[in-house]
């Protein structure tokens, strides 16, 4: 079950699972502030605190011990699909799984698709998992990719290298949405009179 860099799985699915976890780790293993704010980007209202909380003068039942520093409780399922869609009966079982398992604190059940996600059935799923103290969030493989890029910074080469990386290998494998709301804009103030002239685009 443990995340692997060379691949144990035959399904493809189970690759692109194993291929996340790995960047995510990564992105951790960096800074776990950048994890945090990934996920807030992905989860939106849902704060995940990564890391330990530290406390001072916390006052117990019989003492107050002058320093305190644990982790703060929560879980992430993921339910990966390289298709647009989740099924409700599997997300369903999920969710009873979930609360099976008691509450460590805050429990996320993270839908990852390759597509947009159907709001209406998005909507349904997450009350079915509210009813139960559940948060569901449904995302894209795109959104990710768009997240870990944020994250790079222009002098951080390790990590940019294996973000882009991971977002190429989503690509060649047709995980990411194409997109129809982009401009080429090509800036050519000084050089358009010999663009025209050469019919070739370049500009210094």
């Amino acid at each position: 079950t443990a995340i692997t860099h060379f691949q144990r799985f035959s399904q493809r699915e189970n690759h692109a699972t194993n291929n996340t976890l790995l960047v995510l780790r990564y992105l951790y293993q960096t800074a776990p502030g950048k994890l945090e704010a990934v996920l807030h980007t992905l989860l939106g209202d849902t704060q995940i605190p990564i890391g330990v909380q530290f406390d001072q003068q916390v006052r117990g039942a019989r003492s107050v011990p002058d320093a305190h520093i644990y982790p703060r409780p929560w879980r992430i399922f993921v339910e990966t699909k390289l298709s647009a869609g989740l099924g409700d009966d599997q997300i369903a079982r999920h969710v009873e799984s979930i609360a099976a398992q008691g509450d460590p604190g805050i429990s996320v059940l993270l839908g990852l698709t390759a597509g947009t996600p159907d709001q209406v059935q998005a909507e349904r799923l997450a009350e079915l998992a509210r009813a139960k103290n559940i948060t569901f969030k449904w995302t894209t493989f795109s959104d990710l990719a768009d997240a870990l890029q944020a994250q790079c910074a222009a002098y951080e080469a390790a990590l940019t290298a294996i973000v882009n990386d991971y977002v190429e290998y989503l690509r060649g494998e047709g995980l990411l949405e194409t997109r129809d709301d982009w401009l080429l804009v090509v800036p050519c103030n000084q050089s358009y009179e010999e663009n025209k002239r050469f019919e070739l685009y370049y500009d210094g």
